[in-house]
């Protein structure tokens, strides 16, 4: 098997690069939305955290197996899954829900937290997307 830099490349990030940049954006959007949201009314982080248990979770998983199905791209995949769990996991932990601290420790420390959600998520995205291209009919 020849395995080549351009090939681990278009593994990770994705065969088109349109594709890809357009994911990654709306990946950093909906991370800014739902952070900034979470500013403004504090009230939406028990809401997303409530949603995340359900409803949130399904369309995670969909979007990011809808991405991986198109563009073969498994770390904008992940991007996908993680931006908006992560910035409501930062929110949380600013918060003092989870532990006392500034923005610049919630940062930090949300980020295993975040990886305990978007992992399996991202996961289980993946096995959709290649389940579904193996029973689909054309």
């Amino acid at each position: 098997m020849n395995v080549s830099k351009t090939n681990i490349v278009k593994y990770c990030f994705g065969q088109e690069t349109n594709r890809t940049a357009i994911a990654t954006l709306l990946s950093v959007a909906v991370f800014s939305a739902v952070y900034i949201s979470s500013l403004y009314n504090t009230d939406i982080v028990p809401l997303l955290v409530n949603t995340t248990r359900g409803g949130v979770v399904v369309l995670l998983l969909l979007a990011a197996a809808y991405y991986y199905h198109d563009n073969r791209g498994v770390l904008v995949a992940f991007l996908i899954v993680f931006a908006p769990i992560y910035a409501v996991f930062i929110r949380l932990v600013e918060l003092g829900n989870i532990a006392p601290s500034p923005l610049r420790e919630a940062v930090v420390e949300a980020v295993p937290l975040t990886l305990l959600f978007a992992v399996p998520i991202t996961i289980l995205s993946i096995g959709l997307a290649l389940v579904y291209e193996r029973f689909a009919t054309n």
